[in-house]
């Protein structure tokens, strides 16, 4: 069992080991890659990284991705397409391959047969040994499902968000009213609720003759 010095030691040559700058980062960021099916990065060091960023910059343009959810998954989307386009090149290899190391058989016993037969006979090679063409096959599978999960996911993330923007009611719009005008309402408003008083020194108006007649008489003037 390691004493306590050795696992303090085992820990201080890890952190002095690997790479330090970005650039040696970078160099031996794909050196355990088979295949590049599952690299960190979509783009090898073997493919043309600005057709990729070409491409991601289109479906950026075109989905106009708002917030980090629907930034990632427009980038799920790229990453899919570009992993399920790399497995249709090296599915062109290994047939070339297997081409190239079966010429001499096919040449002494497959002369004359048609091209379908010869594919079949390069896939049923591959079949019986390593199986790559299936392993392709499957990971073409899993990418196929991502790329179609991302965009319906990506797709429902913004029609949610259009739906909420529609939704959402607007403010009342209230004019504003000049101060000479909202004067002149107020003073319009305070003569409606008001009745008007006499002027000083001004007679009232006559009682009506129907008030008058309704009034008792005076006791001294009767007779």
């Amino acid at each position: 069992m390691a004493s306590d010095k050795q696992i303090n030691a085992n820990r201080l040559n890890g952190k002095k080991g690997g790479p330090k700058t970005p650039a040696g980062r970078a160099a031996v960021r794909h050196n355990a890659l088979k295949h590049g099916l599952s690299a960190e990065h979509p783009v090898l060091s073997l493919e043309e990284l600005s057709v990729f960023e070409e491409y991601l910059a289109q479906l950026r343009q075109e989905f106009q991705p708002i917030g980090i959810m629907e930034q990632m998954l427009v980038d799920q989307i790229a990453d899919a397409y570009w992993r399920r386009q790399r497995i249709v090149c090296l599915e062109v290899g290994l047939f070339d391959t297997n081409n190239a190391n079966l010429k001499e058989r096919i040449e002494e016993t497959y002369t004359g047969v048609n091209s379908d037969a010869l594919l079949h006979l390069l896939a049923e090679h591959d079949a019986k040994g390593p199986d790559m063409l299936g392993r392709y096959y499957r990971y073409d599978a899993h990418f196929e499902r991502s790329f179609f999960r991302a965009w319906k996911e990506l797709k429902a993330l913004q029609a949610a968000r259009k739906a909420e923007v529609q939704t959402k009611p607007e403010p009342e719009y209230e004019p504003e009213i000049p101060e000479t005008k909202k004067l002149a309402t107020d003073s319009a408003k305070q003569t409606q609720k008001e009745p008007a008083q006499p002027a000083s020194g001004q007679t009232p108006d006559p009682e009506p003759p129907e008030a008058a007649a309704e009034k008792p008489e005076n006791d001294d003037n009767i007779m």
